[in-house]
């Protein structure tokens, strides 16, 4: 398994809502990581969360 570069949030109409890369997580510590930012999105979106790994891999991770 490749390692997670970002989480991408996509709504329930398949409209790209945002990604949040994994390298944040490590640059910055404000208390929220990029997959909490991700699943807040999600919420109000209605969306999915996907990872996406280096590879370019897509999985779904977190649905409402």
């Amino acid at each position: 398994m490749n390692n997670i570069n970002f989480y991408e949030v996509i709504d329930s109409k398949g409209r790209w809502m945002g990604s949040y890369s994994k390298e944040f997580d490590r640059s910055i510590d404000l208390g929220i990581g990029a997959f909490e930012m991700a699943r807040i999105n999600a919420i109000q979106s209605g969306g999915t969360i996907f990872s996406v790994s280096e590879d370019g891999e897509r999985t779904p991770v977190w649905t409402q």
